[in-house]
């Protein structure tokens, strides 16, 4: 089980475990075996993050090639749900926000007394659906027993995470110094799963007109860079005066325009970079769906992210990625990629408690992040990869 910042979380969760542990047998009452039978109906969960939604596409084609479903359906938030359902191994998305999850969202305790009245249904749902497997990626002792146990599944995959043993009949023990995209491809192995993971999404929307048309006005523009440079926390974002700093630098020295992207919450910042830029940066945080995010992550030149959401997007749409880390470690967390560059700052700045405390600032790593060693690595990125397509 990972350790927790919280003591009184912790010992929750091991009571929790420990109750669980007796009321197993009644929790599993589909014929539990770890025989998994030819053509089985699947599903995998990935209720959490987008940037978790996208590495977990890693696992879906080797999944496919091994089990040989006979459906393969995922349970997704409705946050992430649509890079499902474009999926070519995905069969049917079921959406769902776990009232968990919307809590680390921000959600309000009334929309997540909602989501906990509407816990039932969706299990209801899953028992309709004859599983013949389920496998949560996340090792979630909650969705391990809604989904999985009480989801009637004789097959129940996952890793120890939180807990849950003996509700699996398939587990791996959890190894939190691998990355996130091994870790869900050592879940996926524990059914067969081979071969190298590799990020996969489908982009099949077009880029916005507004875009296209700020693109076409200028014979100099070799096309655009993607900024997504605001994290969820201010110790993984990007000052906006670097930003634009670099917005201007890119465009002196390589012909890239920059578009911003982001949500809602990402618009101010937006506005800022490009007031630093004479107007000429693009702001388009909050203004475009998800679908047509893929598409200019796709189209882009290269993406310049910090560590978010949109970097593991542009890595499963094919882009070329310079990330920016601080205080997280990309070991674990950064671009699963061959076209990709990380630029991270080391020790002292690097986080030296579970708080992640620092002398100047959650913000401090990443201001030491220079927008020139930024522009020599997205010079280096583009040189390399316009030579291995050459």
């Amino acid at each position: 089980m990972i350790p927790m910042r919280s003591g009184s979380r912790r010992a929750t969760a091991l009571a929790i475990d420990a109750s669980l542990r007796a009321l197993a047998p009644f929790l599993t009452t589909a014929s539990t075996s770890a025989v998994i039978p030819a053509s089985p109906r699947v599903l995998l969960i990935r209720c959490d993050h987008i940037g978790d939604a996208a590495m977990a596409t890693a696992v879906l084609r080797p999944l496919h090639e091994a089990l040989r479903p006979s459906t393969l359906d995922v349970l997704a938030a409705p946050w992430s749900s649509e890079l499902f359902e474009s999926h070519p191994m995905v069969d049917n998305v079921l959406s769902f926000a776990t009232p968990w999850w919307s809590a680390a969202r921000g959600a309000s305790w009334r929309d997540r007394m909602v989501q906990w009245r509407r816990l039932p249904a969706i299990v209801r749902r899953i028992r309709a659906g004859r599983y013949d497997v389920g496998i949560d990626l996340r090792g979630d002792l909650r969705q391990i027993t809604f989904f999985l146990a009480l989801g009637g599944m004789p097959v129940r995959v996952s890793s120890d995470r939180t807990g849950g043993r003996r509700l699996l009949t398939h587990t791996w023990p959890f190894d939190a110094s691998m990355h996130e995209v091994e870790k869900n491809f050592a879940v996926a192995s524990l059914l067969g799963a081979t071969g190298r993971p590799r990020l996969e999404l489908v982009a099949n929307a077009s880029i916005p007109a507004e875009l296209r048309s700020a693109l076409g006005g200028s014979e100099a523009l070799r096309g655009y860079a993607v900024f997504a440079l605001r994290g969820s926390a201010a110790k993984r974002s990007w000052p906006s005066s670097h930003g634009s700093a670099l917005a201007n630098a890119l465009e002196q020295t390589l012909g890239l325009r920059s578009v911003i992207l982001g949500g809602a919450a990402d618009e101010r910042f937006g506005r800022e970079l490009v007031d630093g830029t004479d107007g000429r940066a693009i702001n388009l945080a909050g203004r475009t769906s998800l679908m047509e995010t893929l598409a200019i992550l796709r189209d882009a030149k290269v993406t310049i992210a910090v560590d978010s959401g949109p970097m593991h997007l542009a890595v499963a749409v094919g882009s070329p990625v310079v990330t920016l880390f601080g205080p997280s470690d990309p070991g674990i967390f950064g671009p699963w990629s061959d076209r990709a560059s990380v630029i991270a700052v080391g020790a002292p700045c690097r986080c030296v408690n579970t708080r992640c405390d620092f002398i100047d600032g959650p913000g401090q790593c990443m201001r030491q992040i220079e927008p020139q060693h930024v522009l020599d690595a997205v010079g280096a990125v583009l040189e390399r990869d316009e030579s291995m397509r050459a």
